[in-house]
């Protein structure tokens, strides 16, 4: 009879635990709102739909304004759109929280050279290639 007292207790416990656990793997798959936008915002880029893009990322600075990629990736849109100074904005903007972000320092040297502005794509892109030396695609750039 003691037996059978404590098996219910275990039972409990152990429904507890699977229902537990399976909270955990359901909610372990869902992503909070800001990286999810940076994560579409970048399926957009790379599909080349920069004003879906735009629309995504402007969404995801307001939930994350603290991810320098965020920014970038911003960056990238208003860039795809021609829309250089916000585009240099928002690499800035994403310089300023991660100096170190050699993507940004990038992005920003090509618009800076697109627009003809040599000496600030030259610091750039020496920025660039100080930071990812086995980029050829960033000597290259460097040497225009």
């Amino acid at each position: 009879m003691l037996t059978n007292k404590k098996s219910p207790q275990r039972n409990s416990w152990a429904s507890s635990s699977i229902v537990a656990i399976m909270a955990l793997l359901v909610f372990a798959g869902c992503q909070p709102a800001g990286p999810k936008a940076l994560m579409l915002g970048k399926r957009y880029l790379d599909q080349g739909e920069h004003e879906k893009a735009l629309r995504v990322l402007t969404r995801a600075s307001q939930l994350i304004p603290e991810h320098p990629q965020v920014w970038n990736h911003l960056g990238l849109a208003y860039h795809g759109l021609k829309e250089p100074t916000k585009a240099a904005e928002a690499y800035q903007r994403a310089l300023r929280i991660d100096s170190d972000l050699a993507a940004a320092h990038y992005n920003l040297g090509i618009l800076y050279l697109e627009e003809n502005h040599l000496p600030q794509a030259a610091a750039e892109l020496s920025a660039f290639v100080s930071r990812d030396t086995n980029s050829a695609g960033g000597y290259m750039e460097l040497g225009m």
